[in-house]
């Protein structure tokens, strides 16, 4: 079950959203909400927000690559860049920055289009 606000209710009611547009928005919750955690939703929704990614990059901090682990290993996302500050003593400090591979740009476009199902 999902909750739809008032507008989208009516709407849905009155047979303007389709029952498929439904089942695909429901699937596709369940897909991105499932297998991926609140730190890769978000870097996914700011590539989302930019509109068209190509060669967009987000710059985070060093080592966030244990939060973006699925989206790595399954091929949405890679580092491009990373630079590394050495602290005193073995502290190391620095940014990585990371950004959309074909298949990850594909992934937003369709996510954006509620096709992921």
């Amino acid at each position: 079950m999902i909750v739809l606000c008032a507008v989208d209710h009516h709407r849905f009611d009155g047979g303007e959203i389709p029952h498929q547009s439904i089942r695909v928005f429901k699937e596709n919750l369940a897909t991105v909400s499932g297998r991926y955690g609140d730190f890769e939703r978000r870097v996914l929704e700011y590539f989302l927000d930019i509109g068209n990614p190509v060669g967009a990059t987000i710059q985070l901090a060093f080592h966030q690559d244990i939060h973006l682990r699925n989206l790595i290993r399954d091929g949405l996302l890679h580092m491009t860049y990373r630079e590394r500050h050495i602290m005193s003593g073995a502290f190391e400090d620095g940014i990585e920055l990371y950004s959309l591979t074909t298949v990850g740009r594909r992934f937003v476009q369709r996510w954006a289009r509620a096709e992921l199902a």
